[in-house]
């Protein structure tokens, strides 16, 4: 995943005493058979009061590789954020994060195009 803290966007971003920061990734999922190619894929959504990023808010924005989506969505579904904060509280905020893939990536979870975004267990 690209960078400690995601880029907070919209018109919040302004506002934020703290920036949304990564915590954990859960899983990475790849497409299968492709564990350790190159890609890279950028979404935006909203990080909610919890931390967690809001399913229904996910757009892709950019992807080298359009294999990698689905995988690349269900990774960022399942990561852990410290929520930003405006004037001391924790608030939502539209974020833009990448994701790039390589040699190097921690291994994790293969899936292919019939894998739902909803209860997927490797």
């Amino acid at each position: 995943m690209d960078g400690i803290v995601p880029t907070p966007v919209g018109p919040l971003a302004a506002d934020l005493d703290l920036p949304p920061a990564l915590d954990s990734v859960q899983t990475w999922f790849y497409p299968r058979g492709k564990v350790g190619r190159r890609a890279r894929v950028t979404f935006q959504a909203v990080v909610d009061t919890a931390g967690r990023v809001e399913p229904k808010t996910i757009k892709l924005l950019t992807s080298t590789d359009h294999s990698f989506d689905l995988p690349a969505r269900l990774t960022f579904i399942v990561t852990y954020y410290r929520p930003g904060q405006i004037r001391g509280h924790p608030a939502r905020v539209l974020v833009q994060q990448g994701f790039t893939y390589g040699p190097r990536t921690p291994r994790g979870c293969e899936v292919d195009s019939s894998t739902t975004t909803r209860g997927h267990k490797c």
